[in-house]
């Protein structure tokens, strides 16, 4: 997690970090934030795919396609409490717990 700003050259850095350590063709499901489709960041698609990462875009408006849209609607409608929006800390610390334990304690039907 982080708080940090979220752009195309913290997305390069990260699929750049990622591409250098698969072992074997690969493949992302992205969705079409401004970060992903930015012209630097499409401009590192071909040298990516050479090093066996695929990336791959979903349909434009399918919230119901991307897995995180679907996660963060429920955990605010039923994971998080009214009290983790009192502060900034306590909502990073509520969301990092959920993230912790998803898969355990926290599951998407």
């Amino acid at each position: 997690m982080t708080t940090d700003t979220l752009d195309s050259d913290m997305a390069i850095a990260t699929f750049d970090d990622f591409a250098s350590k698969i072992e074997k063709k690969s493949f992302v499901i992205l969705d079409n934030a401004p970060i992903h489709t930015s012209n630097v960041f499409k401009g590192k698609l071909q040298e990516w795919r050479d090093l066996g990462l695929h990336l791959l875009y979903l349909s434009p408006y399918s919230p119901h396609l991307n897995k995180i849209e679907l996660l963060w609607k429920q955990m605010k409608e039923h994971w998080l409490s009214i009290s983790a929006y009192t502060s900034f800390e306590t909502l990073f610390a509520n969301i990092e717990e959920i993230l912790i334990h998803y898969g355990t304690n926290f599951m998407l039907c």
